[in-house]
């Protein structure tokens, strides 16, 4: 079974009534349709969970220190000798980048505070 919250503002029963009529002739089964006012805050628990999105600044941190320390990470690696040392410094901070990047790119819900959990 699925849960469907249908979200109609400044409707009145009648075209309330009419949706939940429009989902069971598609050949859905409703086993229970509330059609009157709902508690403001069950409404905004609801739209809470549903509300998902990606981090865009972890994203770009994200992106901004795998492209940067790995370019370093590239270049200290080709002078070689003791520079190599701090290659795999700056690959490490790159990989960090990168598991941030992947990690935010991904769609989450949102926090009460207002960011990404």
């Amino acid at each position: 079974m699925t849960h469907l919250w249908i979200k109609i503002e400044n409707a009145d029963n009648i075209t309330k009534a009419r949706a939940v009529r429009a989902l069971e002739a598609s050949g859905l089964e409703v086993h229970r349709a509330h059609l009157g006012e709902h508690d403001p805050e069950t409404v905004r628990e609801i739209e809470q969970r549903f509300d998902i999105r990606r981090d865009w600044a972890g994203i770009a941190l994200g992106a901004v220190l795998a492209a940067g320390f790995g370019a370093g990470a590239w270049q200290l690696w080709a002078l070689g000798g003791w520079w190599i040392a701090g290659a795999v410094v700056c690959a490490i901070v790159a990989a960090f980048g990168l598991v941030g990047f992947a990690s935010d790119l991904q769609k989450k819900p949102r926090e009460t505070k207002g960011t990404s959990s």
